[in-house]
């Protein structure tokens, strides 16, 4: 079945293994990463989606991009550094973005909804939307933090690499080690890395702040 999925059909199963290791492999780390963000974030705020009377839908949400300007300015007076560049929405917040619309909210292109922390596309055509499929808690103290469906996590960033808020890289990258076939005719392969993934140690929370979308009634 191998030989003949490959000579049939030209799919390369190693190849395949392999793409798929390492798409887990990049979900992992951007778990973990957005769980240390989330742990370090140090401030917080909230938008009223409920559109008052007299008021249309596109109108009121336009608002949404003026509390992120705000928002942007304090990142901006905080680190020093740079202002907002993205947000990592949960799942409600990132459909409200997306029922926005051009020009509001610029698709990706091919733009497909899938089970992992993914690009959405760039919002008020200045800042970058991932979304965010399954809540994240984090123990930060008493109460715990988590990003919910509702939430997003606003991130500002520098010119340069170390002005950012958690200092991350890979120390080996993902590669694939063939062990012997063993008496048992079982072939065995391995697939390690090594990564790293910090939050910087001069205040690195400075550059984080949690922005809740409140539904309405």
């Amino acid at each position: 079945a191998y030989w003949m999925m490959q000579r049939e059909h030209g799919i390369d199963l190693d190849s395949f293994q392999m793409t798929q290791a390492r798409n887990y492999l990049a979900y992992d780390q951007d778990l973990r990463n957005l769980r240390k963000m989330i742990l370090a974030a140090e401030t917080r705020s909230s938008f009223d989606l409920a559109v008052p009377n007299g008021q249309y839908f596109k109108e009121h949400y336009e608002l949404i991009n003026k509390a992120l300007l705000e928002i942007s300015q304090q990142l901006l007076e905080s680190t020093k550094v740079g202002g907002l560049v993205g947000l990592f929405a949960g799942t409600s917040a990132s459909a409200v973005f997306k029922a926005m619309g051009a020009p509001l909210m610029e698709m990706a292109p091919n733009y497909k909804q899938v089970n992992r922390i993914h690009y959405v596309g760039k919002l008020f055509g200045q800042w970058a939307v991932y979304e965010v499929p399954n809540a994240i808690t984090v123990i930060k103290g008493d109460p715990t933090t988590t990003l919910g469906a509702w939430d997003c996590l606003c991130y500002a960033r520098g010119e340069s690499h170390v002005e950012a808020g958690v200092v991350v890289g890979p120390a080996v990258p993902a590669t694939m080690y063939s062990h012997a076939t063993s008496k048992g005719l079982v072939d065995r392969k391995t697939l390690w890395e090594l990564s790293y993934c910090d939050i910087h140690p001069h205040d690195g929370g400075r550059y984080y702040h949690i922005f809740t979308l409140n539904p309405a009634a």
